[in-house]
């Protein structure tokens, strides 16, 4: 009995310890096993973009997914703001383009970060343009507040703000200093009121508008920004191209001012720290900056493109050409901090700032050449100045037999306080620091130098607002 004991607790424990092998075997060949990995977690950030809060919008669908999830994400507008767009990976209202949905579902298969994007209702804040054909869309309204978010390419399509010249743009644009290429515009109906802005009336801002290499051709009223201009134009630059028309046509602007029958103007149109270098060319009254400015004020403006005007064969009596503007027409216009350093060419009536000055100019220069090709209304600063007219404090390069004023009509008076640079060796001034040379319109006024003289320089270059980074 003892033996057959002893036999049984034996079998049991070879039996158990069997089994116990077995357990461990099957335990470390499951371990040996490649086992499936977990799904990997995907960050999806949903954010305002900058400048933006929950006071534009609410956002929801943000977080940690697993790979492969698909997500939801959702912009629900606020108040008097809508939805415009999802861009990718780019804190910019013009970033990567990632969805124009206000709720948009996609796979989570790598960690992004999404910025909603809200635009204005176009009263109280701007809408946005991100695309020619949104550009083009403004013509649905053009009394909103509008701002440009990416740059553009015209190439290939003709684009106006204004269905004819007398179709008003009252509103405000914002070109955001991004740049326009491609601008086309070859008018061959005779056509007026010919720009990427045809008419903008006197509540109407157009500012930081960037046009690289513009092609503007029409009959009146001619120029790169607006055709005509009785409301505001502001930090806007035109990076060569060509501006051409017969009558009234400038670089940045054709015609500025009130209407022709209101006497005295009612309003007037401004030009405010704007520069242009395209080759401008007309007939009559043919500027750099503004071809026939009738009222108003041009102030902090910078010319560097060639102007030329011409009558052809059939010379008339008089061709008006300026480096800034080609007429100033009454005491209801003025120029003002600007300068110009482009060559002027006409027949007559022509001069470095204006061709024919029957308002005032007060400190501006011009370091272009001047040329009369028919007469010799010429000056270095204005080929005509009318009578009771006032030339403040400016200045101009010295050459032999050249004034600052060509000729000067009538028996009243004239202020003339133009003066050639220089220290007494043919030109005998510079300007200094006074009431017509301000640290508000001027950055530096430089220095004489026979060989090398630093003109003065106007507040916004070298700045954001104007881009001198942006000089072609």
């Amino acid at each position: 009995m003892e033996t057959r004991r002893y036999y049984h607790t034996a079998l049991y424990i070879g039996m158990t310890m069997m089994a116990l092998t077995t357990l461990l075997f099957s335990a470390c060949s499951k371990s040996d096993e490649p086992q499936p990995e977990p799904p990997q977690q995907i960050e999806v950030k949903v954010l305002h973009v900058a400048g933006q809060s929950d006071n534009y919008g609410t956002l929801t669908g943000g977080g940690v997914y697993p790979q492969g999830a698909k997500v939801t994400i959702t912009a629900e507008p606020q108040g008097n703001y809508a939805f415009y767009r999802w861009t990718k990976n780019d804190d910019d209202e013009g970033g990567t383009l990632f969805s124009m949905a206000q709720s948009y579902t996609f796979v989570a298969n790598e960690p992004v970060t999404l910025y909603a994007v809200f635009q204005g209702d176009g009263v109280n804040f701007p809408r946005f343009v991100g695309s020619v054909d949104e550009l083009k869309a403004i013509n649905d309204d053009l009394t909103k507040k509008y701002k440009l978010v990416a740059g553009l390419d015209l190439a290939g399509q003709e684009v106006m703000i204004g269905k004819d010249g007398s179709d008003f743009f009252s509103g405000e644009f914002d070109g955001n200093n991004e740049r326009i290429q491609g601008l086309t515009i070859n008018s061959q109906t005779g056509e007026s009121s010919i720009g990427l802005f045809r008419t903008v009336d006197k509540t109407g801002v157009v500012k930081n508008v960037w046009l690289w290499h513009p092609n503007v051709f029409g009959a009146n009223n001619v120029g790169a920004v607006v055709g005509n201009n009785k409301g505001r134009i502001e930090a806007c630059q035109v990076s060569g191209g060509s501006i051409k028309g017969n009558n009234n046509v400038g670089g940045v602007a054709g015609y500025c001012g009130d209407d022709q029958n209101n006497y005295p103007p009612i309003t007037g149109g401004e030009i405010i720290n704007s520069r242009s270098s395209a080759t401008v060319d007309g007939m009559n009254h043919v500027g750099g900056i503004a071809g026939y400015f009738r009222s108003g004020l041009i102030s902090g403006c910078q010319n560097s493109g060639a102007v030329s005007a011409s009558q052809g064969d059939s010379k008339a009596s008089q061709v008006n050409a300026g480096g800034i503007a080609g007429m100033l027409w009454n005491m209801y216009s003025t120029i003002k901090a600007s300068y110009n350093k482009g060559e002027v060419t006409a027949d007559n009536y022509v001069g470095g700032i204006v061709g024919d000055m029957r308002g005032d100019v007060s400190g501006c220069y011009n370091i272009g050449k001047v040329t009369a090709t028919e007469g010799t209304y010429v000056g270095a600063i204005a080929g005509q100045m009318y009578l009771d007219r006032h030339l403040y404090d400016s200045y101009y390069t010295y050459v032999e037999g050249l004034k600052g004023i060509g000729y000067k009509y009538g028996n009243g008076q004239h202020l003339d306080e133009s003066r050639p640079f220089g220290d007494g060796t043919g030109g005998t001034g510079w300007p200094v620091w006074n009431e017509r040379w301000t640290n508000t319109d001027w950055k530096d006024l430089g220095g004489w130098s026979p060989t090398n003289p630093r003109y003065p320089t106007l507040l916004w270059q070298g700045t954001a607002s104007a881009g001198d980074e942006n000089e072609e």
